[in-house]
């Protein structure tokens, strides 16, 4: 079946999907109102991972290039996704009450990252949640020329994983929005840029090599592939898709992404908690429990294209 055909058997779920689920989750369980609200602690983790991730850097500086690149890919990625994740947070003001407290705590979680995107990443997020699926507005979704590019070949697929930071910033290009203030965005460009160049004076040019090869493969693989199994699948009957494997240990409970989009508001550590207060709405979602085989399946299942997941416009 070519790529086309498989796009037009796809079938769509309609709108709301997450907007109805949360309005009818809360009538049987209203405690879940409770969790709702901001974690401070997570900026103590923000502070800890950069101070860990840059220690590191430091001692990678006196190392010789060959091992800096496998260090970076196999231990330095995990920090970055990370901070990434808690960037994430920064972004559903989930961490202070005061709207410049969050956005600033975003910005030190982009310091490690080398290139300055926390305050646009945040502020178009908030598109992905209000129009899911929607191929003009949600930043998230590929575009009809990536999947006619890439296809259904197992080897395009992982060529597209590996270079998923570059189609994330091109396709970040594309959704307009009036709501980015701009002077936070100068403001990130500063302290980031700033911070690489103390990086690269202070310490020296391999440090800053580390950093950006662990910021690097952390959005691409091995983990970037980490929202594969959050929309993607070959019948498209949900939105969206939990992960509830080992590795939310690590991911900072991203996989519990139905959670997330039904309680944006609850913060990370509180994830968990919605789902054993309201185990009747999630357990009879379908679900991954294994990182690797979503990503495999993503890869090697030719039924499953960049569009496999719900579409509403």
């Amino acid at each position: 079946m070519t790529t086309a055909a498989i796009e037009r058997h796809q079938p769509p779920v309609r709108p709301g999907f997450h907007r109805d689920r949360t309005k009818a989750i809360l009538q049987d369980h209203p405690q879940i109102r409770d969790l709702i609200g901001r974690n401070p602690w997570t900026f103590l983790i923000i502070v800890g991972l950069v101070a860990m991730q840059l220690s590191i850097a430091t001692l990678m500086n006196d190392q010789p290039c060959w091992l800096i690149a496998p260090i970076a890919i196999l231990f330095g990625v995990f920090p970055s996704l990370q901070l990434y994740f808690l960037m994430h947070e920064s972004g559903h003001n989930l961490i202070f009450r005061s709207r410049s407290l969050n956005i600033l705590s975003g910005i030190i979680a982009n310091t490690i990252n080398g290139f300055p995107y926390s305050v646009t990443y945040q502020f178009y997020h908030s598109r992905h949640h209000s129009y899911l699926g929607d191929r003009a507005t949600d930043p998230d979704m590929a575009q009809e020329w990536e999947s006619r590019i890439v296809g259904t070949s197992p080897f395009r697929k992982l060529a597209w994983l590996v270079l998923n930071p570059f189609f994330l910033a091109i396709r970040s290009l594309r959704v307009s929005s009036t709501t980015v203030p701009l002077g936070w965005v100068f403001v990130n460009a500063a302290v980031v840029v700033g911070f690489d160049a103390a990086v690269i004076i202070e310490i020296g040019w391999r440090a800053f090599f580390y950093l950006g090869l662990s910021s690097y493969f952390a959005m691409g693989l091995p983990l970037g592939a980490f929202w594969i199994p959050e929309h993607f699948s070959v019948d498209c009957s949900q939105e969206t898709y939990g992960y509830y494997g080992v590795l939310n240990l690590i991911f900072i409970n991203r996989g519990y992404h139905n959670e997330h989009h039904d309680f944006p508001s609850v913060p990370w550590s509180r994830l968990p908690r919605v789902r054993a207060i309201a185990p009747e709405w999630y357990d009879s979602l379908e679900a991954n429990h294994s990182y690797r085989a979503a990503l495999s399946r993503f890869v090697f299942d030719r039924r499953l294209t960049l569009l496999s997941h719900v579409k509403h416009a």
